[in-house]
């Protein structure tokens, strides 16, 4: 039976099986040609594409490399890293690839992921520009700054006039608190690159002026605002000159306070039966054994500042302090002061004070104090939040009043006693005082600690009010909700007397020269709430207690006051 072969033209299911079935075993029919050459071809075919298959991948590494470029140059980083990272999958070795990857990383803010990528690239092409550059912008970005800098380093040394190494040295110089040197490098980078005159003049002019150099700090923000006045760079910059400008105005301000307290003991007493014949700190006291009263009190301030720039500033102010009481008139004391100043910078945290003050003061329309002094103080801020100072005070006492004969002296030891125990009770005199005061900020804007100590050394023309002694205190300010702001301070003195006090309870022993040395200690706590209901007007309330302790014990009592206060307050900068 005959056999039919499939061609072009025939159709399979015309091929006859049942000759096949027919077909002795191992009678096989030769290949036709046509069918040995057709199979031939394709397999030569075959043959020819995978021969060709890594010449294929190695022309496609180049050509995403090309487009991840184009990318990244248009801005589009995010669609050119992952078409760098496939080129780098098929070359390792392609630098260009890993630059492009590694930039993008950078310019996204992937800056812990490009440090990697950009070091294979400096690997893989030591002579690839910039990427020292690039590492040392990552690194400054983590705050790895001896990173940042030792990158800078080499940086520099591959290309010395590049803008973008001078701005980061720059920025990295100013985080290692060198100022001066920062400034220098933000002005260099805007030379170099005057499209960075923005930035770099606003960091320039930040850095000049921690330096304290207001001329330079100035002169580098106004090229930054002009160099694009509605950037955000610009806009910064005009906000911080007039930042910069503002220590240099002078101010001018006023202040009024007014207030009602409560004293406890108004006139010192204590719970010693005294007689009104030994009541003799003012003999003139007609209400001497009143203790609790209600007190009207009231301040006012005005001061003028007529010179400020960045070294030094100079003003002078005036004031006036009263007290009206309800029960003791006798006790209304009306005393106006004034005061100037001078200070000083000394270097950038560094300035010194001279301050002299003079005050008058008159209790129930007569005269009772004249006093005038000056203080001298340094104070240095050793960090962002630690400023400590240390003063020296010197003031004359010329108290006014006459002091008359004690009369219970005078009747029992005569009228010369009584005459030299008035020159003993001569308050007039010279206090010096020499301290020192430091202020943390705990929490910076709400918590304020501070503490200190004074020596104070009195000398008078009579010998019972001679002392030495000393004062530390303790004190915080709490910045508490709904702008309420707390102010607490205690304090501890302690004064020993050079002398035996005439004002000794027990006369005949004074007399014969028996009586004790006066000591006196005094603890103190005083705490204010205030509440500043606008700009100008504050509310506020006060508590104060004192206990002192005396061994002689007309000096001895203990006292607290509580009030409340409105104060008003205006300002103005020229």
């Amino acid at each position: 039976m005959e056999t039919r072969f499939l061609d072009g033209n025939a159709d399979s299911r015309t091929v006859d099986r049942s000759a096949r079935g027919h077909r002795p075993a191992g009678d096989r029919a030769p290949a036709p040609p046509a069918f040995v050459s057709a199979l031939a071809r394709v397999l030569a075919a075959l043959a020819v594409g995978v021969a060709a298959l890594p010449a294929l991948a190695a022309d496609e590494g180049p050509v995403l490399r090309q487009r991840a470029e184009q990318l990244a140059a248009s801005g589009h980083c995010d669609e050119a890293i992952p078409r760098a990272r496939r080129a780098r999958e098929i070359d390792p070795r392609d630098a260009r690839a890993a630059l492009v990857e590694g930039r993008c990383l950078l310019r996204l803010g992937q800056y812990r992921e490009s440090i990697p990528v950009l070091e294979a690239a400096r690997e893989i092409d030591p002579k690839a520009t910039g990427v020292a550059a690039d590492l040392a912008q990552a690194h400054y970005h983590l705050d790895e700054i001896d990173a940042a800098s030792a990158e800078l380093d080499r940086a520099e040394r591959e290309n010395p006039n590049d803008a973008r190494t001078q701005l980061y040295r720059g920025l990295v110089l100013s985080r290692q608190a060198k100022q001066r040197e920062a400034a220098v490098a933000f002005d260099r980078a805007s030379g170099l690159d005057p499209g960075l005159t923005g930035v770099a003049g606003l960091y320039a002019g930040r850095s000049w002026a921690s330096a304290q150099e207001r001329a330079k700090a100035k002169a580098a923000l106004e090229r930054a605002r002009a160099a694009d006045p509605d950037s955000e760079w610009g806009r910064t910059a005009a906000q911080e000159i007039e930042v910069l400008d503002a220590p240099n105005r002078r101010h001018v301000w006023a202040k009024l306070r007014a207030g009602v307290e409560h004293d406890s003991n108004v006139t010192l007493q204590n719970d010693i039966p005294y007689s009104a014949l030994q009541i003799s700190r003012d003999p003139n006291l007609a209400h001497a054994r009143e203790h609790e009263d209600t007190v009207a009190v009231f301040e006012a301030e005005g001061g003028f500042e007529f010179l400020r720039d960045e070294k030094q500033s100079a003003g002078t102010a005036i004031g006036y302090s009263g007290n009206a009481h309800d029960r003791v008139p006798e006790l209304d004391l009306q005393f106006p002061w004034l005061t100037a100043w001078y200070d000083r910078r000394l270097s950038e945290h560094t300035w010194v004070r001279l301050q002299p003050f003079g005050g008058y003061a008159w209790l129930d329309g007569d005269e009772y104090l004249g006093l005038g002094g000056a203080t001298a103080s340094i104070a240095h801020e050793f960090t962002d939040r630690f400023t400590g100072q240390l003063y020296t005070r010197v003031f004359a006492n010329d108290f006014l009043y006459n002091l008359d004969r004690d009369p219970e002296v005078a009747v029992s030891a005569g009228p010369a006693v009584a005459d030299r125990f008035r020159r003993f009770r001569n308050r007039d005199g010279v206090e010096y005082d020499a301290g020192v005061e430091g202020r943390f900020a705990l929490l910076p804007g709400r918590t304020t600690l501070r503490a200190g100590s004074e020596y104070q050394r009195y000398e008078s023309e009579g010998r019972d009010w001679e002392y030495h002694g000393s004062r530390t205190w303790l004190g915080v300010t709490q910045a508490l909700p709904w702008r309420f702001v707390l102010d607490v301070v205690g304090s501890y003195g302690w004064y020993p007397y050079d002398h035996t006090s005439s004002y000794d309870e027990d006369l005949l022993r004074y007399l014969v020269g028996k009586g004790p040395e006066r000591e006196d200690q005094i603890w103190d706590v005083q705490g204010e709430l205030r509440y500043p209901v606008t700009d100008w007007l504050e509310l506020s309330a006060r508590g104060d207690y004192t206990d002192a302790e005396s061994n002689v014990r007309v000096f001895d009592y203990d006292r607290w006051i509580a009030g409340g206060y409105l104060t008003v307050t205006w300002g103005h900068t020229m």
